[in-house]
Formats: C-alpha cells, structure tokens, sequence
C-alpha cells in the first residue's frame, strides 16, 4: 500500500481520480453484476474468473491500467524482488563496470 500512496500522491489530480475510481469499480464489480459480494469477499477462483472476465471485455483498457499498477507495486517492493534473487544493487554496478569496461559515459 505504501506503493500506491506514494504513486497516487505524485500522479496529477485526474490521474488519481481516475485509478481510484477504477479501484472502486473493481471492489464494486462483482455485487453489481449480481454475484452478492464485493470483490475482495469473493474467493481466489472467484477473483481470478472475474478478473479474466474484466480482461476479455469492455473494460480489458481499465483492467489493463490497474493490472499495470499493481504490477509496478509488486515488482517494486523490495521484499518481493530478493525472494525472486533479483539484486538491483548487483545489476546497477555490473552496468557501471560494463560501462566502464566500453569506454561508455
């Protein structure tokens, strides 16, 4: 959530409208289509079917847009990149000694 604090923060005033508008459209969703639950009730299976659902039809653009937030979120914590052996530290400096090594910058 940190992620998305910061990201709504230092996005302009439509953009943030916007995403929250969409984040509150996905948790409202699935009640208003008649499945008697918010999305966050729903359960996984649930989730994922109504998500594909989302995907395949005339709001693919929206979901698309949340999906590429959330994505920059998990991807940017970074818990989640050490559990994958990602270490941006290690890839920053094979890039200055590569650099360096070229004769680039």
């Amino acid at each position: 959530m940190r992620f998305l604090d910061r990201y709504l923060a230092a996005s302009p005033p439509l953009n943030r409208a916007g995403l929250r508008a969409l984040l509150h459209a996905l948790e409202a969703g699935p009640r208003a289509r008649g499945r008697g639950r918010r999305f966050r009730q729903l359960d996984p299976a649930a989730r994922a079917a109504y998500l594909e659902r989302l995907e395949r039809g005339r709001a693919g653009r929206a979901f698309a847009a949340l999906e590429a937030v959330a994505k920059l979120a998990y991807y940017g914590d970074d818990g989640v990149m050490r559990a994958l052996g990602y270490d941006a530290d290690a890839v920053v400096a094979r890039g200055r000694d590569l650099r360096l090594l070229e004769g680039r910058w």
